[in-house]
């Protein structure tokens, strides 16, 4: 690929993922993950997932916007001198949040909790996927 390609980083090391996307992304999965939160609550959840606590919506503050940002911040920097990384990594964080969303289902003892935090596995991947997919990528879609 080229450096004028819309899906390689350039010749110079300049990364195609952009940090305010991504920041706007983790947003959009903060609060549709409280709203998922707030439902589950209305449901009847219990928000024990086999943790010492029960989780609530400080923790799924931090699980929305700290592994987007961390993970944002590096695609960033990677994609900058790894032609091809940003377009894999948007791709196994979709996969990855989609894998683990039956999890909760084993670690959660009522219904009302396991959908909920399968629901935000779910979104948050899907918020991941848009934040840092290639522009190319986005064209076609």
């Amino acid at each position: 690929m080229t450096s004028a390609s819309p899906v390689a980083s350039s010749a110079t090391g300049t990364s195609l993922v952009r940090l305010p996307r991504v920041a706007a992304a983790a947003g959009v999965a903060l609060v549709l993950n409280l709203a998922a939160f707030v439902a589950g609550s209305t449901a009847g959840a219990t928000w024990d997932a086999g943790l010492p606590v029960a989780i609530n919506p400080v923790m799924v503050s931090m699980a929305s916007l700290v592994p987007v940002a961390l993970a944002g911040a590096a695609t960033w920097y990677v994609a900058a001198r790894r032609t091809g990384f940003q377009r894999a990594a948007a791709w196994v964080g979709l996969v990855f949040g989609v894998i683990t969303a039956p999890a909760p289902f084993v670690m959660s003892g009522d219904l009302p909790t396991a959908a909920g935090l399968a629901s935000m596995h779910v979104i948050t991947a899907i918020a991941w996927f848009f934040a840092v997919r290639p522009a190319a990528d986005a064209r076609r879609a």
